[in-house]
């Protein structure tokens, strides 16, 4: 009796699949022999084709394409889904969200288990799916060697999802809408490149799902690419969203985590907890250990008691910082570049306070800056940098709310090609005039300020600030003549008197530009040097935004309105430094990180086609590179001392002599 049945049931799903697989003409699209199914032709399944209980291995051949995609409700015994190659072994939905969607649409995964069974996929390429590219259920799961691309920018379509604490995934390109991996779920990621698109963070921890106690994530030499070109809804280490009660995910990245933004995109924050919209969560703790990137990058969103630790960290072999009695015999040497310190930031700019002690600001996203508060580090020697702290924020002016009214109107505008949503503060400058610290910066709203401290050696409140009547200003920076008077350089460039309490403008705008061409489009100041004046901008070597080299150009003047001379070169990666003389009256000029690839070493710039990207030598954080200026036959001459910054590439649009 029972024999016959099954044989009868074996009959039918015979049956069955000779129906779906009846159009083949030149060869059986599917074969099943001991439990193994081999696809062997293009062949559509249609969504949710469910996979025999008898299938125990699916193979699907090279060249092949499946379309629709593998469900497996009830299933608990472990299945294999392997491809003969992970570029031409396809499984392919129709990028279309299911009409029954949220959790019940996830059964139109491309690959779907809804209980435990062990899952292992390897070999494949899996693209657009009509929900998640990969949800193995609640079991052991394994992906290797797969490529995973949405190909349509639809929300939902994940990465990979499978059991809590026991998913691995080795060697896989990801490039989805939505989170490509759960941390709580994954045990290890390792080998595996993540496209950071806008919707999804690359390493999300959860969206509500439970953490349990002593969950930990091994990261091991991965790369993300982000790939946006306005805002991120979340970081490349993202927190959604929690369970019940406080939780822990340690997350330890071991090897080499390498950071990439793809031409025209822009760079995301490493670290996010909450959702956007600036919703918190209540008691998640995200711990970093190893070798703990970006410490800096961090957005804690929302009214939340939620923190990211970083703990046990240890530097990379390959980015040891060499200690303090090395970068002071370098900055003594005065010739070549010193890498400083790691810690992310643009813009950075340099000054000697009243007290005798460098000052440093820069553009900085941290834990605590909220991307609106102005950093400050205090230093002796150029070499060993102290944190200070927050001493201004956007908050302490009166127009903090024109920014956020700003910053909407700006998004709404079809013209603007980089809307972000949350406020941030831009290239900050603090300069010490008339007995006060002067502080001035611009925003990502498209305006700035100009905030002036009480009289004293020290920058702290309460501040009093022009408000609206600062206006849009670009990059703007302080020149304080032989006579006294004040100037401001914006924009790139525009000269504008100011009074001489710094009380507001005293007069209207000029440009000045050296006398062959403009000068640039940021990162502009004026030295006066020898009696003559130096403008100095920041221009990329192609002309073309993020094309080439990102670098400084000069030009000379007897009088601060001009006329000015020809443009020269001043130094290769050293765009929007600041120029500025150590207490030993020699010549510096900072530099920072600004690319779309990882710095190049000196034996790539040899051969890299500058033209294609955007490229640079510095290192994530901050560089000194030492100047020579001089003064022959009464011309101004400057160039950096490192050969590596002291030459044009081959493709500069400008032929210097």
């Amino acid at each position: 009796m029972h024999t016959t049945i099954i044989r009868t049931s074996i009959f039918i799903l015979s049956m069955f699949i000779s129906i779906i697989f009846s159009n083949q003409s030149d060869a059986q699209k599917l074969t099943v022999h001991n439990g193994v199914a081999v696809f062997s032709a293009d062949t559509t399944i249609g969504p949710k084709f469910q996979i025999p209980e008898s299938w125990n291995k699916v193979i699907i051949k090279k060249g092949v394409t499946i379309t629709g995609s593998f469900y497996m409700p009830k299933r608990t015994a472990p299945i294999e889904i392997a491809g003969e190659s992970r570029e031409t072994s396809v499984i392919q939905g129709n990028g279309k969200r299911p009409t029954d969607d949220g959790i019940k649409g996830r059964s139109y995964s491309a690959i779907r288990c809804d209980k435990d069974p062990d899952l292992y996929v390897h070999d494949l390429k899996i693209t657009k799916p009509m929900k998640f590219h990969i949800h193995g259920g609640f079991g052991n799961v394994t992906v290797e060697r797969c490529n995973m691309i949405a190909g349509t920018e639809t929300y939902t379509t994940d990465g990979i999802h499978g059991g809590i604490g026991k998913t691995v995934v080795k060697d896989c390109y990801i490039d989805v809408y939505d989170d490509a991996l759960y941390t709580n779920e994954c045990k290890l990621v390792e080998n595996t490149t993540i496209v950071h698109n806008k919707n999804g963070g690359p390493f999300m921890t959860s969206w509500g799902g439970s953490v349990p106690l002593g969950s930990v994530c091994t990261i091991r030499n991965c790369t993300v690419i982000d790939n946006s070109a306005t805002d991120y809804n979340h970081g490349i280490v993202s927190w959604a969203g929690k369970g019940k009660g406080p939780e822990t995910m340690t997350l330890k990245f071991e090897g080499t985590f390498n950071r990439k933004v793809n031409p025209g995109k822009k760079e995301s924050v490493m670290y996010t907890i909450g959702r956007p919209g600036k919703e918190g969560l209540s008691n998640a703790t995200l711990k970093i250990e190893g070798s703990c990137p970006l410490p800096k990058s961090i957005e804690i969103r929302g009214n939340t008691n939620s923190k990211i630790e970083f703990v046990n960290c240890n530097e990379p072999e390959s980015t040891v910082k060499p200690d303090k009695k090395q970068i002071l015999a370098q900055i003594e040497a005065h010739d070549k570049a010193v890498h400083i310190f790691d810690d992310w930031m643009r813009d950075p700019y340099i000054t000697i306070g009243p007290d005798g002690f460098y000052y440093l600001t820069c553009t900085q996203y941290t834990e605590n800056s909220e991307g609106i508060k102005m950093p400050v580090y205090k230093s002796a020697d150029l070499a060993d940098w102290k944190f200070v702290g927050f001493p201004y924020s956007m908050k302490d002016g009166s127009i903090y709310n024109l920014y956020l009214e700003k910053l909407v109107a700006k998004n709404k505008d079809t013209s603007n090609k980089f809307p972000d949503s949350t406020l941030k503060l831009w290239a900050p400058e603090m300069h010490f005039i008339n007995g006060r610290w002067v502080v001035l910066h611009t925003s990502n709203a498209g305006i700035g300020n100009l905030v002036l401290a009480p009289k004293g050696k020290e920058l702290k409140g309460p501040f009093t600030d022009w408000g609206k009547d600062f206006g849009a200003q670009h990059d703007p920076t302080l020149f304080v003549d032989d006579d006294k008077s004040i100037w401001m350089i914006s924009k790139c460039a525009e000269l504008t008197p100011l009074k001489n309490d710094l009380s507001g403008y005293a007069g209207k705008s000029i440009s000045i530009n050296p006398s062959n061409r403009k000068m640039g489009h940021e990162g502009a100041a004026i030295l006066k040097i020898g009696g003559k004046y130096v403008f100095y901008g920041t221009a990329w070597s192609t002309d073309n935004m993020r094309k080439g080299t990102y670098n400084l150009y000069y030009c000379v003047s007897d009088k601060l309105e001009g006329p000015y001379g020809e443009r020269k070169f001043l130094g290769r990666f050293l765009g929007h430094g600041t120029i500025f003389k150590d207490k030993k009256g020699r010549w510096w000029c900072t530099a920072f990180y600004n690319a779309n690839v990882p710095p190049l070493t000196e034996a790539e710039i040899k051969t890299t086609d500058f033209s294609k990207n955007a490229y640079t030598i510095n290192k994530q954080g901050l560089t000194l590179v030492p100047l020579d200026v001089k003064i022959i036959e009464g011309q101004i001459m400057i160039s950096a001392k490192d050969p590596l910054y002291q030459f044009p590439g081959k493709e500069e649009v400008q032929v210097f002599e």
